[in-house]
């Protein structure tokens, strides 16, 4: 991103893709299997800005930018220096604010650049009284510290807090609020070139509307590839049914597939037809290998007896190897049996 300018994207943006869980899919003849495997990957365009919306164009290395809403008004958070690095001195946080949705911002403040050390936002959120929290992680050679800013106008952003804590968190991330409890934040700890059991994470919580914090630690002496970084939380409320929760957590993890995500990239872009999908995610355009990869793969695969027939398939002569001849009867019962049923 050296160099690069910072870009808001308008949620508002139409994404027309449509996602569908399938639970149990039976397909129940040659001609449908065929058809769902070239038909699924459909999709309509999706309408993208016509220009991107900039929010900082200036030179240096624009990076780490974080939005948070204060009402009406979106403030923009970001630092900059001089490469990927943190502890430089050059490095600052800055901020920006928008009354128009994002069309146009402010101009540029500082919100932290203390002389010898580098800055970096780190986490955001919003206080008991709706005033916005901005965790700034500040770095020299030696030191790593936390320090915690609020801003009622996106402007003027005042210290509120430093916290001491036992362990010496590499990041605190977003502030949410839990009733009884107070204000919540989850931190990190660790070193990215250790691979040793060195590493934790845990849980921040403020009782006094973030002016002291008490440090608890969820997960400790962990390796590396054990270690949740940049982890982030949100307070659902009273849980009710587990099984909604279950359903709802099981639609994110869809939401976020490598595939689903290629997909809307491509389709910000413009829109596409279904070859153009067909070749972006490598499909195979031989429909017989397709089906004999699914009987190969265990799908079940039969194959309409008076189909086979009109296409000079006589009774008793092979089809595929694995798949089975079958009847309207035998149709109409995986129809009564199946949870879902796709047709195209």
């Amino acid at each position: 991103m050296g160099g690069a300018p910072l870009k808001w994207v308008d949620e508002r943006a139409r994404i027309g893709v449509r996602l569908t869980v399938y639970r149990k899919c039976r397909v129940k003849s040659m001609n449908k299997i065929i058809v769902a495997v070239t038909m699924a990957a459909v999709c309509t365009g999706m309408y993208a800005l016509a220009e991107p919306r900039v929010v900082q164009e200036a030179s240096g290395y624009n990076s780490w930018p974080m939005i948070q809403a204060i009402g009406e008004k979106l403030v923009c958070v970001y630092s900059r220096g001089t490469s990927h690095t943190i502890a430089e001195d050059a490095r600052a946080v800055y901020a920006r604010t928008s009354a128009d949705n994002g069309k146009t911002w402010t101009p540029e403040t500082v919100v932290a650049s203390t002389s010898g050390y580098g800055e970096v936002a780190v986490g955001k959120g919003l206080d008991s009284d709706g005033a916005m929290f901005l965790w700034v992680r500040r770095m020299n050679g030696s030191e790593c510290v936390q320090d915690l800013y609020r801003t009622t106008d996106g402007v003027t952003f005042l210290l509120v807090a430093t916290p001491k804590l036992a362990v010496a968190p590499v990041q605190i991330t977003d502030i949410f609020s839990v009733p009884t409890v107070g204000l919540m934040a989850l931190w990190f700890a660790g070193s990215y070139g250790d691979d040793g059991p060195s590493h934790s994470w845990g849980t921040l919580t403020s009782r006094d509307n973030g002016a002291t914090w008490a440090q608890s630690t969820i997960e400790s002496e962990l390796t590396k590839p054990q270690w949740p970084t940049e982890p982030a939380a949100v307070y659902l409320g009273n849980v009710g049914d587990l099984q909604q929760w279950r359903e709802a957590a099981n639609l994110l993890r869809l939401l976020g597939h490598p595939v689903r995500l290629a997909l809307l990239e491509e389709l910000a872009k413009a829109p596409k037809c279904v070859t153009d999908i067909q070749d972006l995610l490598e499909v195979s355009s031989d429909l017989v290998q397709m089906v004999k990869d699914l009987i190969a793969d265990g799908v079940t695969v039969k194959v309409c007896g008076t189909c086979q027939a009109r296409c000079g398939i006589r009774k008793g002569e092979p089809y595929y190897e694995g798949a089975q001849k079958s009847t309207m009867a035998e149709l109409s019962q995986w129809v009564r049996e199946s949870e879902q049923v796709l047709t195209f």
